[in-house]
């Protein structure tokens, strides 16, 4: 990411220690440090606080950034998407398979919704990964404020559609399994 050198460059030429444009960015100075170094990066209320204190357009300040924040946001929503779908794909096999096993077969038959299960928690854990990894969020929000596109539209805050999903989820996957049961029952 070229933005942690135009900050370096920026801040050495404007004489700041990293403590000392940490003070004026209401930051730490280990996450100025974490900025340079490229361990993180700047939400856009910091980088337009920059762009004023260095005196420089955003444009200079993230130059060759935005090309590669585009890439990673669609990258990493791509994965996004298919570990979502292999997840909702194995809970709702895990469901059904649960009618089958619980009306056709021992008690060695529920390896397989085990298995499903297993895939379908594997799914969950890739997308919390990637969701904490990358700063998508901030990336989406900085590529929106170049576009021109109102950035309150991008949230990270967890809203009505987090709270369904940690309700919804749970709720579908009962009704098909119970659903899967009765109608193999009839079988």
């Amino acid at each position: 990411m070229e933005v942690s050198t135009q900050i370096r460059k920026y801040r050495q030429r404007d004489g700041y220690s990293q403590e000392e444009l940490a003070h004026k960015l209401y930051v730490s100075r280990q996450t100025i440090s974490n900025w340079e170094n490229s361990h993180s990066y700047p939400d856009i209320q910091t980088l337009l606080m920059m762009s004023v204190l260095f005196d420089v357009s955003l444009d200079n300040l993230v130059r060759g950034d935005m090309d590669m924040m585009k890439n990673e946001v669609l990258k990493q929503k791509n994965a996004m998407n298919f570990w979502s779908w292999t997840m909702v794909g194995a809970y709702f096999a895990t469901a059904v398979l649960m009618g089958v096993v619980l009306n056709f077969m021992n008690i060695w038959g529920i390896i397989l919704p085990i298995c499903t299960f297993g895939i379908a928690l594997l799914g969950a854990i890739k997308v919390e990964r990637i969701k904490k990894t990358h700063a998508l969020g901030t990336y989406e929000k900085i590529v929106a404020f170049s576009e021109g596109r109102p950035t309150e539209e991008i949230s990270t805050k967890k809203g009505w559609k987090d709270v369904m999903s940690l309700v919804g989820v749970p709720l579908a996957f009962i009704i098909i399994m119970l659903l899967s049961v009765y109608l193999f029952s009839l079988i």
